[in-house]
């Protein structure tokens, strides 16, 4: 069954209230792409961060170095290696109303706690193929036995030495 067809721009909305921008290439349920996000910049520095998307100060851009993964009819993965030196996993399956939904794991800190996510884009589900049409019988002519005779109104008669005599109706002599 085909899978549904995650590429372009979207949003993933991760607990905490982070907010990923990806697109996405889907190369036949191979994905590659690219990932951004806004955060807090690190008050411990000295630095002082602009965000060129937004141009607010205080925020930094943290964008992907690597973001590649895999989709098919049911799963949903995919791995973002960040700028900033860490690696999440976001895991999800489809759901009823076509969005996306899962756990983000830390793949430099496996033990940690996982993050749920979910998408407010909706992803077309493949639908199933119908059922082809069943064929209408084929008739046929059909060569009778020689001692049988159709009859005009359908019905099989029989020829015997005495004549023809007529069968019941749907039954044959």
């Amino acid at each position: 069954m085909p899978h549904p067809d995650v590429s372009g721009e979207w949003s993933i909305f991760q607990s905490g209230g982070l907010e990923l921008h990806l697109k996405v290439i889907d190369d036949g349920g191979t994905l590659s792409g690219s990932a951004r996000y806004e955060a807090e910049a690190d008050e411990s520095t000295d630095e002082a961060f602009v965000d060129f998307v937004t141009g607010l100060t205080g925020y930094v851009s943290v964008h992907s170095m690597e973001a590649h993964g895999t989709v098919n009819e049911a799963f949903f993965e995919f791995d973002i290696a960040w700028n900033n030196g860490a690696r999440g996993r976001y895991t999800g399956a489809f759901q009823e109303d076509g969005t996306l939904a899962g756990t983000a794991i830390d793949l430099e800190n496996i033990g940690a706690a996982k993050a749920t996510w979910g998408t407010n884009r909706v992803f077309m589900l493949p639908v199933a193929e119908p059922a082809p049409e069943p064929m209408a019988p084929i008739l046929l002519p059909i060569d009778l036995h020689p001692g049988i005779k159709q009859a005009p109104r359908g019905d099989l008669t029989r020829a015997t030495d005495d004549g023809i005599k007529e069968a019941p109706r749907g039954d044959l002599m």
